[in-house]
């Protein structure tokens, strides 16, 4: 149950209870989605009230999630596909079939603009850039998929802000996810993205500055000295 709580409460944290709904979305799919945040709610009662709670109840509550997030996330909810998959990537062990549908779940939303979805593929599907390896296949696809996530209008855009588990821009409690905008997110994958490829010409270094610096015009906290650093790498190209 620890782990459960745990994944529920991150999730919870950016949660917004909105009645918008966006032009792209079914009344369906709004349907299942409200019911879903009416779930998080009773979640967010029973694990952070005083009372002592049942393991049944959390598990009925849970399960009544799981249903109602699955069923709008088929009738093509963005918000709610994100949360389906945070979901189970904060259940699911390290190499099993169910992580690998979450990241294409997210790999699927990043192509279609949800900018969130992908600053969450990048950062948790994408193996390669959790070990550094910025020249393997999977690193130079999941750039390709974040990138191609910033050039599009993000679906999901009347649903922000979203909770994030760890941020590198805005750093927060260790404890607690951080809660991010639209614009937060994009300042996330740009930072992501200007971050984890390597200068290799005064092409590419410019490439990269601008990134950063797009980064840091919304907000991010970039460490002092990369940009700099980068210029001066580029005056001697």
């Amino acid at each position: 149950m620890r782990k459960l709580s745990t994944t529920l409460l991150a999730l919870i944290s950016g949660l917004i209870s909105t009645q918008v709904l966006a032009e792209t979305v079914s009344p369906q799919a709004e349907l299942y989605y409200q019911r879903a945040l009416s779930d998080m709610e009773r979640a967010q009662q029973l694990l952070t009230g005083s009372n002592q709670i049942s393991s049944m109840e959390v598990d009925a509550t849970r399960k009544s999630l799981n249903n109602n997030l699955e069923k709008a996330t088929e009738l093509g909810h963005p918000a709610a596909a994100l949360y389906q998959a945070q979901l189970t990537l904060g259940m699911a062990s390290d190499d099993g079939e169910t992580r690998q549908q979450a990241c294409t779940l997210l790999g699927s939303w990043a192509k279609k603009g949800f900018v969130a979805a992908a600053v969450v593929n990048f950062s948790q599907c994408n193996r390669a850039y959790l070990r550094f390896d910025f020249a393997s296949p999977e690193h130079q696809s999941a750039l390709q998929t974040l990138t191609q996530s910033l050039t599009k209008n993000d679906p999901a855009q009347p649903y922000y802000p979203f909770s994030l588990a760890t941020s590198l821009c805005f750093p927060a409690d260790a404890l607690k996810a951080v809660v991010l905008s639209q614009e937060q997110f994009r300042a996330e994958a740009e930072y992501m993205l200007g971050s984890s490829q390597e200068p290799t010409d005064a092409e590419s270094t410019r490439h990269i500055l601008t990134l950063l610096d797009s980064a840091a015009d919304r907000g991010c906290q970039i460490p002092t000295g990369l940009r700099s650093a980068l210029r001066q790498q580029l005056r001697s190209q």
